[in-house]
């Protein structure tokens, strides 16, 4: 894995972190909000729910792809 390679990664579980950390962040939230305030903030939550997802994907394809890399 090259230099350009291993920052793309740490940037993707930078992203990852923030992402989890916004949803917990959310979670709790909800938690304490007024009832009607729910179904926007459960709107944002699956927002960074599906952002999550995505950078797995993208992890798990650089991780994949650079298994292959001997660079």
């Amino acid at each position: 894995m090259n230099e350009k390679q291993l920052k793309y990664l740490e940037i993707l579980e930078m992203a990852k972190k923030s992402e989890n950390e916004a949803i917990k962040q959310y979670t709790v939230a909800m938690a304490y909000s007024p009832p009607e305030d729910i179904p926007k903030l459960a709107e944002i939550l699956n927002d960074e729910n599906d952002h999550d997802i995505i950078i797995t994907d993208l992890l798990l394809k650089a991780v994949t792809e650079s298994d292959g890399d001997k660079t």
